[in-house]
């Protein structure tokens, strides 16, 4: 299986629907992106703590999402969590969601919407040790939440 690491293809700006299209249709399999709550607790998908936006870096743990589209250009606009389900409701592909940090909003976001959608199969929350015990902890409500853990070391336990 070749997995696309945030749809990180010819040049288009990773962590974008048109990143991870581009990435399917060069033959990838399925996606990977990574999720961070904004300081409003909304859920944007982008890799790092901070975003450039218009040439500023911002911490997007201290920023209100709204702020975030407004003062960015439609390129860089952050991708939001119901637009990415937009997208994989679209799709026929596995996409593995990186959890950035150990918030339970976080990974109830995420768990929502894979049950509205009825993703169950098609969506799989990752996450390093450190981050994915809330969504271990999911699975109690939502049985067939699929939560894959990346080892780290030192190993912790679960």
């Amino acid at each position: 299986m070749i997995i696309s690491h945030r749809g990180r293809y010819n040049g288009f700006l990773e962590n974008t629907i048109p990143a991870f299209e581009a990435a399917l249709k060069a033959g990838a399999d399925a996606v990977e992106c990574d999720l961070r709550l904004t300081l409003d607790k909304k859920v944007i998908v982008n890799h790092d703590k901070h975003i450039k936006l218009n040439g500023s870096r911002i911490k997007i743990s201290k920023t209100p999402l709204k702020y975030l589209l407004r003062v960015s250009n439609q390129e860089e606009k952050p991708l939001t969590i119901d637009d990415l389900f937009d997208y994989i409701s679209q799709k026929r592909v596995p996409f593995f969601l990186e959890v950035k940090n150990r918030s339970p909003i976080l990974i109830e976001e995420i768990a929502k919407r894979i049950k509205d959608r009825k993703l169950w199969s098609q969506v799989h929350i990752i996450g390093f040790s450190l981050f994915i015990k809330n969504a271990l902890r999911a699975q109690e409500k939502y049985e067939k939440l699929r939560v894959l853990p990346i080892i780290t070391n030192p190993f912790y336990s679960y």
